[in-house]
């Protein structure tokens, strides 16, 4: 997996000296050593939520990320840190080339020091150092409560992900939103260190699907880090007997609709592209009673036949820095991302 050429595991060109804000803050470039107290901002900053905030997670994001060391910029009040920004990074490619990109992840204050301006302050410079270091795009999946704020600053919107969902048990289905009692199928326990053994995955994964659009620059270590390593979930994988042809991976989740097999990432040969079909696919899952099955509806693979509907995934926004893609990524006209690549960060 390439990393950026020259970069530092903290973009830092053009501070200079630490920066003068309102009161006494001041910001600078974060190190390793400030992470235990970075986690105690984001703890007290956003309480409990759905992804925990621990010292592994932002060590997995931030420091073992296969793309690079996040550039991370915090403000202090003396000694004491009292807000965080982080951008992760992560590469896109098409057939032309690969392209350096950043996702606006992790951000918090303390609620002492809210009301000052300190993410807008300390977004708009780590944008500009990054845009100085030649990092092409920024991109992140805002709640509705953060999107002015990024709009305000010059993101834009790139639209809703369509994702295919599809309904395999719509009996489960009707039992799951009545609150009744469902049949929970197995568990899928995936021996990860097996498929990187497999002849041929690296291979397959490497195979650039999709013509004219945007993808991840998938790699061998990008699979093992994004979903064997990662610590806040636990995905599986399914694949074919044999030579590799075929390679889905995701993970169970439970909705209202019961137990749901979101479809992250999905690999096919050349030959298994013109020959498989969408619920070919989905029978490999149905000994572990899915009541429905999700998958990004970017993607030129089988699922674009299913019989199944669209619905509207998360608001995705973006940062041109150098780009200049506009009419890439608005409205995902040649841009693709899975479902893999933009939950859980």
């Amino acid at each position: 997996m390439s990393r950026r050429s020259g970069g530092s595991d903290i973009c830092v060109s053009g501070l200079g000296k630490k920066i003068k804000t309102a009161s006494k803050i001041e910001i600078r470039k974060a190190t390793e050593d400030d992470i235990p107290e970075i986690i105690g901002v984001l703890q007290k900053s956003l309480g409990d939520t759905l992804v925990s905030k621990t010292e592994v997670f932002w060590k997995w994001k931030h420091v073992n990320n296969p793309f690079g060391k996040s550039p991370v910029l915090v403000a202090t009040d003396g000694n004491k840190i009292v807000a965080v920004r982080a951008f992760m990074r992560w590469e896109w490619k098409d057939p032309q080339r690969q392209y350096l990109a950043l996702r606006a992840v992790d951000t918090a204050t303390l609620p002492e020091y809210q009301g000052q301006g300190l993410f807008r302050k300390l977004t708009t410079q780590l944008v500009e150092i990054c845009q100085k270091d030649g990092y092409d795009f920024i991109f992140n999946t805002p709640n509705q409560k953060s999107m002015p704020g990024y709009l305000k600053m010059g993101w834009q919107r790139a639209g809703r992900l369509p994702v295919y969902s599809h309904i395999r048990r719509l009996f489960g289905v009707f039992l799951s939103m009545a609150g009744l009692i469902k049949k929970e199928g197995a568990t899928i326990q995936s021996d990860w260190e097996s498929l990187w053994r497999v002849p041929g995955i690296s291979e397959l994964v490497n195979v650039y699907p999709f013509e004219n659009s945007l993808s991840t620059n998938v790699s061998v270590d990008y699979l093992r880090w994004r979903y064997q390593q990662v610590p806040v979930a636990k995905y599986f994988y399914l694949t074919n007997d044999g030579a590799p042809k075929l390679l889905i991976i995701g993970r169970e989740k439970r909705s209202r609709f019961g137990r749901e097999m979101r479809l992250c990432d999905i690999f096919l040969s050349p030959q298994t592209q013109k020959q498989t079909t969408g619920a070919q696919v989905t029978e490999r899952l149905q000994h572990y009673y899915p009541n429905v099955c999700t998958a990004s509806a970017l993607r030129q693979n089988p699922f674009c036949k299913w019989s199944s509907f669209r619905i509207k995934g998360p608001w995705v926004t973006y940062r041109d820095l150098n780009f200049m893609g506009k009419n890439t990524l608005h409205n995902f006209k040649k841009w693709a991302p899975s479902l893999g690549d933009l939950e859980l960060m």
